[in-house]
């Protein structure tokens, strides 16, 4: 219980963190790059999910 305590709150602080600089960064590239930037983002989580749902297929079939 401990260690999910620690890690959620770890992982809810870097959001917090993160969402400070989000202003700044939007200023400094505007609105069409900081748009870019945000989906650029999300594409390795795209591919890992790909990824891993070919892995639970295999292994759901040996």
């Amino acid at each position: 219980a401990t260690q999910y305590a620690l890690f959620s709150s770890l992982s809810a602080f870097v959001g917090k963190f993160a969402a400070g600089f989000s202003g700044n960064v939007q200023e400094f590239v505007g609105w069409f790059w900081f748009f870019i930037y945000a989906a650029a983002l999300g594409i390795p989580a795209i591919i890992l999910s790909f990824v891993v749902a070919r892995h639970a297929k295999v292994a759901e079939n040996p």
